[in-house]
């Protein structure tokens, strides 16, 4: 069976136009490599797998294609067409889980305790660091209270 009978029979099977299947495929393969490889959607290499599926997918539509100008130049428009429908929501879900995960999950991003950002885990600071956390601690767990 060659890929384009498969693609006609996925078509035929779901009901769908090809556009939406190329979304649809898009979806999976990203979301099924972020799972396998575990990693985050904001990792680039969920999205690059989808361009390599799409460019795949295209350079063997592109077998298909006759000799006449009108074969390519119909090609070309449907290559771009198939190309922006597969990769759209990939890039966005990429660029949200990245720059705005707080988006998906609806969370702020938990500050660093001022200890933290100060001292980190240099261990030469850390014996500083946490004495003068505890002599400070009155004021920060009772604002009232006097020493």
């Amino acid at each position: 069976m060659q890929w384009i009978e498969v693609k006609i029979w996925l078509e035929t099977i779901t009901g769908l136009d090809r556009d939406v299947l190329h979304v649809y495929g898009a979806i999976v393969i990203q979301f099924g490599v972020a799972l396998f490889f575990r990693r985050s959607l904001a990792s680039p290499w969920p999205w690059i797998a989808v361009f390599i599926a799409a460019a795949a997918n295209e350079y063997v539509d592109y077998q298909r294609v006759g000799e006449s100008d009108a074969s390519i130049a119909l090609f070309q428009a449907e290559g771009y067409k198939d190309m922006w429908n597969t990769m759209l929501i990939p890039t966005f879900l990429m660029l949200v889980a990245r720059f705005w995960p707080t988006w998906v999950t609806g969370t702020e991003k938990k500050q660093k305790p001022l200890r933290a950002a100060i001292c980190g885990n240099r261990t030469p600071l850390r014996a500083f660091c946490f004495a003068l956390s505890q002599s400070f601690s009155h004021v920060v767990t009772d604002p009232l209270a006097r020493p």
